[in-house]
Order: C-alpha cells, then sequence, then structure tokens
C-alpha cells in the first residue's frame, strides 16, 4: 500500500485532486488497477478525495506540498519581520535625528499616502468586480520560484484553479496584501512612538503655493481623529504659527504628535485592518465551500471507473455485489461469433449491433461475470470475439488488460468502440495497446465479422 502516513485536510486532498485532474488532462489518464483497491466506499466525490491522497503519496506530490508549506512556514515570518522594519525605518528616515524641523504634512504623506492610496485603487478594484493585489502576486510569484520542482509546478497549477474556480484566490492575494500593509504600519508606528518618547522634534509646515488658511483648515479638519482617541491636536492658533520652528514650545510639540498618531491610527491604520478581516472572513468562507467540480472533464472519466470500484468491480477476488446486472453473460457451451459489451451505461441499447451469426455475451460491468463467461468457453472457445465499448469514456490499463484477456480466449477478436464519430477521446483508445482490429462504426463491425 502506498504510503498516507502524512494525514491530509480536506483543503489538502481538494488540492491533490485538482492538481492531479489537470495532469491527466494534459499527460493522459493514472493507472489506478491498484490504487482502487484502496478506496474506502462512499460517494464519487470522497473516492475521488483518496484516490488523490493515495497518487499524491505514490506519486511524491503529498511530499511537494508539505515543502511547499515548509518554504511558507519559513518565508512568511521574515517577509513580516521585513515589512516591519521597513515601516519603521521609513518613520525613522523621515522624522530624523530632531535636529531640523519636520514638516507634518510630509510626514504624514510619507507614512500613510502610498497606504491609503493603494487601498482606494483596491475599493476601486472590487467595485468594478476586479479585487487585484500587486503584493499578493508577487507573493504567489514568489512561492513558485522557491518551488520549483516538477511536482510544484503541477501543485501550483492545481492551487490556482481551485481557489480561483472558488472564488477565494483573489480575496486571499487581498488579505496577504492588506497584512502586509498593517505590519508596515504597524512597524512605522512602533518607531514613531518610540522616537517621539525618546527625542524632542519640532513639527511646521511649508508651502510657496497654498496660503496659510488652506493649511489650517485642512490641519483642523484632520485633527478629528485626535479628538475621537483623546490626544491633544493643535489649536487654531498653534496651527497658525507652525510656518515657523518653535523649537522650545514644548505644548505645540505635543500637540501635533497627538495629530499625527490620532490620524495614523484612525485615518491610516484601522480602514487597513478593517479591509484585512473583511478579506479574512471571505477567505474562510469560500474556502470551506469549496468542493470538487464534479463537471470537470478529468472528473468525468473517473465517476464511470470509481463507480464500477464502488459496485466491486475490481477483480475475481472482490465479493461480488447482491443482485445481478441489467444484461448479464450467458454462458453456453458452443463455439461461434460472440458480441460482448464492456462497461457500457445502462441506458445503452442492447445489443449494439445486429448480426445473425452473432451470440450474446451480454454487457460485463463485473470481473466475476468476465471469469464465467471465459468458463463457459473453455470447451468451445468463440472463433471471433467483437467486444464493445464506449469511446466517449477514457481507457485506462485496467480495461486493456480485461480486453486482451477476453481477447485471447478466442480465435479472433475485434474492438468496437461505439459512439466513436462523436467522441474527443477517441485518439486515446487508438492509442491503447491492442494488436486486434480497431473498428469505428458498425459497417466496418459488419465487414470483420463476414470476413473469413
Amino acid at each position: 500500500m502506498a504510503n498516507t502516513a502524512h494525514p491530509h485536510t480536506h483543503f489538502e486532498r481538494l488540492w491533490l485532486a485538482e492538481s492531479l485532474r489537470l495532469l491527466e488532462e494534459q499527460q493522459g489518464p493514472l493507472d489506478d488497477h491498484d490504487v482502487r483497491r484502496q478506496l474506502p466506499a462512499g460517494s464519487l466525490a470522497e473516492r475521488i478525495l483518496a484516490r488523490a491522497a493515495v497518487h499524491g503519496s505514490r506519486l511524491g506530490f503529498s511530499a511537494a506540498l508539505q515543502r511547499w508549506q515548509g518554504v511558507q512556514r519559513l518565508s512568511l515570518p521574515l517577509l513580516a519581520l521585513f515589512a516591519v522594519l521597513s515601516g519603521a525605518s521609513l518613520a525613522s528616515a523621515l522624522l530624523g535625528s530632531g535636529s531640523a524641523p519636520v514638516n507634518v504634512f510630509v510626514l504624514l504623506l510619507g507614512l500613510g499616502g502610498l497606504s491609503s492610496l493603494t487601498l482606494l485603487l483596491w475599493l476601486l478594484g472590487v467595485c468594478l468586480g476586479k479585487p487585484g493585489s500587486v503584493i499578493g502576486q508577487l507573493w504567489l510569484n514568489l512561492q513558485q520560484a522557491l518551488n520549483h520542482d516538477g511536482n510544484a509546478a503541477w501543485l501550483m497549477r492545481g492551487y490556482v484553479s481551485l481557489l480561483l474556480r472558488g472564488k477565494v484566490l483573489s480575496w486571499q492575494l487581498a488579505a496577504f496584501s492588506h497584512i502586509a500593509w498593517l505590519l508596515h504600519l504597524l512597524g512605522a508606528l512602533g518607531a514613531v512612538l518610540v522616537l517621539l518618547s525618546l527625542r524632542r522634534y519640532g513639527f511646521v509646515w511649508e508651502s510657496t503655493l497654498f496660503s496659510a488658511d488652506g493649511f489650517v483648515a485642512l490641519a483642523q479638519s484632520l485633527g478629528q481623529a485626535a479628538d475621537w482617541l483623546g490626544l491633544s491636536q493643535p489649536t487654531l492658533e498653534q496651527i497658525s504659527r507652525s510656518d515657523q520652528w518653535q523649537r522650545h514650545d514644548a505644548a505645540l510639540q505635543q500637540a501635533w504628535s497627538g495629530w499625527l498618531l490620532g490620524i495614523l491610527l484612525i485615518g491610516v491604520l484601522l480602514p487597513r485592518l478593517l479591509a484585512a478581516l473583511v478579506c479574512a472572513v471571505l477567505v474562510v468562507r469560500h474556502r470551506n465551500a469549496l468542493q470538487l467540480d464534479l463537471s470537470q472533464p478529468g472528473f468525468i472519466r473517473l465517476q464511470h471507473s470509481l463507480q464500477q470500484q464502488h459496485l466491486g468491480v475490481l477483480d475475481a477476488e472482490t465479493p461480488a455485489p447482491i443482485g445481478a446486472p441489467a444484461h448479464s453473460a450467458r454462458p453456453t457451451q458452443t463455439a461461434g461469433h460472440w458480441l460482448v459489451g464492456l462497461e457500457l451505461a445502462g441506458d445503452e441499447p442492447w445489443p449494439a449491433l445486429s448480426h445473425t451469426e452473432l451470440r450474446d455475451g451480454g454487457v460485463l460491468r463485473q470481473r466475476q461475470q468476465s471469469h464465467a463467461l471465459l468458463e463457459s468457453w473453455q470447451h468451445g472457445a468463440p472463433a471471433k470475439l467483437l467486444l464493445l465499448c464506449d469511446a466517449r469514456q477514457t481507457p485506462d490499463r485496467g480495461l486493456s488488460r480485461w480486453l486482451q484477456e477476453l481477447a485471447d480466449s478466442s480465435g479472433q477478436a475485434a474492438l468496437y468502440l461505439l459512439h466513436a464519430e462523436h467522441s474527443p477521446r477517441l485518439a486515446l483508445w487508438q492509442q491503447i495497446d491492442w494488436p486486434h482490429p480497431l473498428l469505428t462504426d458498425s459497417a466496418q463491425a459488419h465487414t470483420w465479422l463476414e470476413s473469413p
């Protein structure tokens, strides 16, 4: 049995299933002959997830997934530290040593301007239905660069595909971006608090183009944030005379410090925190609602084979389920020309081909039926055996071995593919290991039956 010691979470199994679906759709189906023995009973989605866990361990996808998560556990704290230090460094550079006056508006724009601008652009994108995130996309690209082996590439495709379909990816990248900005702002705010506590700074405002009245009105309106927090803010008189450096006016310096902290907390940091919380809630909600999309072609192919496994159709050692199939094989001791269907849909008309010399072997859906039919041919093997399969299904190695087992028991054998003219999987059938005639329409089947 494959090593499945690592307990996968539900999301990880969804992730593996989606990655394997993309792999199989591009490179062909995986061999499930041995894997299906290990799958528990349950719904189709549960068996697909269990199959993904087994194949993931066998092919190394689970190990790649653990490496991916290990890289995240290592890189996330480093990136968080970088965000905090970048904010602290920016605040220290803007405040300086205290030997020169600090322009309050330059300081405020430097600490919160870019954050507020990017937040407004993100909100605009949300309103337009495109909540993009540059920092989040850079983080995704960084993960791809750090996980560059073959399995990790398929995991990246599966991760993006799964989260895009579940409407999770954009909110998750946005949440990452908001958290990064929060850490940056917290680093800046912490540095401002430390520096204002240890040094004496003088604050001024300056302008060549704009009048003093405009700056006074702007400073007073922005200062409402300080009032909400109970912090001091400069009066109209203090704002007016801050066009010159008042180095030894402690009350004025404290008023400007409270004004600055209030704006940073209420006007810059709080909106970013609310945006991060909204994105985090949406990520959790959409992520918990993630399910397999069983309408995807790769999962449609699995529906038939795993349904057979659920019914007990694996090999002769599997106990036969209660109840007979719609078309059971009818053993006989007489040789001749035989028509046998394999794993055809229950609504497929039978017999699917009319010919006077054909004996009806029925539709085989279980290996027990196949063994019973083979035993009936021990004293009179078919001179010609026409096997029928649905070309709309995807062939796997187990089915190829089953076909060959039946073909070996007859004098001549041919495979007739029903619905071949409408099947996008015809090329896959033409690539299977089948050394006998492959027929794609009823005219070819009649011609083969009537040939010597």
